[in-house]
């Protein structure tokens, strides 16, 4: 992800907008722990994955992905030879 080049506007609009369906469970607020045990470790697990998913698909509408070869215009199949002999070099 290359997230200089974002629309970092679309990006918190799109959060802004889906966070704020994202359900937050009765049992969040109102939580019941006796002792070490609280019956809130799975609301809060499905809370930060909803919160991730929308993180996610607003940073995939967002945010321009490049693959790894257009990262490295310099790099030739001369330099992966070279590449691939040096580290054979230090294999042995």
């Amino acid at each position: 992800m290359r997230w200089y080049k974002a629309d970092t506007s679309l990006f918190c609009h799109i959060t802004r907008q889906l966070l704020q369906n994202v359900h937050v469970s009765q049992k969040l607020i109102m939580s019941n722990c006796t002792g070490l045990q609280c019956d809130y470790q799975l609301s809060v697990n499905a809370y930060y994955e909803n919160i991730i998913n929308v993180l996610t698909y607003a940073a995939n509408l967002s945010v321009p992905r490049l693959s790894a070869n257009t990262c490295k215009p310099y790099w030739s199949s001369e330099l992966q030879q070279l590449k691939e002999d040096s580290m054979q070099a230090h294999r042995t």
